[in-house]
C-alpha cells in the first residue's frame, strides 16, 4: 500500500511537461548545413590535398642527389675460371654513384602553375557550393514559415 501511496505522489509530483522545441533560426540552420554538406567537405579536402602537392612540388627545387654503392668479391676457385697469376686469388670491385638532376626543363614550374590554377578553381567551386548551400536553405526556411503561418 505505500508503494502504490509513493508512486501516486510521485505521478503528482511530475508535470509532464516535455521541454519545449526551441525554434532554430536561418543562420542556425545555415550553420547545420554547412557542417553536414558534403560538397563542402570534397571541396575543402581537395583544397587541401592541393596544397600539399604545392609544397611537395616546392620541395623538389632542392638539390637532389642520389648515392648508391655496391661492392663484390669473386675469391678464385677451381671452377670460376679466374687466372690466379692475374687476379692473385680472385676480383675485387667496388662502385660509387653520386646522381644530380641538373635542369628539369620547366616541369616544375608548370606543375605549380596548374596546382595554383588548381586551387583557383576549387575556391570558385567551394563558394558556388556555398551559395548554392545557403539559397536551399533559405528557400526551405521560408517555405517551413509561410507553411507554419497557414
Amino acid at each position: 500500500m505505500m508503494k502504490r501511496y509513493l508512486v501516486f505522489l510521485l505521478c503528482l509530483a511530475y508535470t509532464g511537461r516535455a521541454p519545449a522545441q526551441q525554434p532554430l533560426t536561418l543562420a542556425q540552420c545555415l550553420e547545420i548545413a554547412r557542417a553536414n554538406s558534403i560538397a563542402l567537405h570534397l571541396t575543402e579536402n581537395s583544397a587541401r590535398a592541393t596544397q600539399l602537392a604545392k609544397a611537395e612540388n616546392q620541395t623538389t627545387g632542392l638539390p637532389q642527389v642520389k648515392v648508391a654503392s655496391g661492392a663484390s668479391y669473386a675469391p678464385v676457385h677451381g671452377l670460376s675460371g679466374y687466372d690466379p697469376a692475374i687476379t692473385e686469388g680472385g676480383q675485387v670491385a667496388g662502385q660509387i654513384v653520386v646522381q644530380e638532376s641538373l635542369f628539369d626543363a620547366g616541369v616544375r614550374g608548370l606543375k605549380s602553375d596548374q596546382l595554383d590554377l588548381e586551387l583557383d578553381r576549387l575556391a570558385y567551386e567551394s563558394r558556388a557550393a556555398d551559395r548554392d548551400l545557403v539559397y536551399g536553405v533559405s528557400t526551405l526556411f521560408i517555405q517551413s514559415l509561410l507553411a507554419q503561418r497557414e
